[in-house]
C-alpha cells in the first residue's frame, strides 16, 4: 500500500514515526507493557538509522 505513494524516500521515516507513537500511547493507555513499548521504539530508531544510511549511499 505504503509503495504506491509518492514520499519520495520518507516512508521509512513515516511508519517508523508512527510506530514510536503507537507505543508511546501504548504506555500512556496501559494497553502495553513498558518493556515490550520499548523494544518496538529500540526498533523504529533502528530502522531511521538503516534509512538514513540508505538515502546517504542512494544520494552520492
Amino acid at each position: 500500500m505504503l509503495d504506491k505513494l509518492p514520499l519520495n524516500g520518507k516512508k521509512t521515516y513515516i511508519v517508523a514515526t508512527v510506530t514510536v507513537i503507537y507505543a508511546v500511547c501504548g504506555i500512556l493507555l496501559g494497553d502495553m507493557p513498558t518493556q515490550e513499548a520499548l523494544v518496538m521504539i529500540g526498533g523504529a530508531l533502528g530502522l531511521t538509522t538503516i534509512g538514513h544510511k540508505i538515502d546517504k549511499i542512494s544520494s552520492n
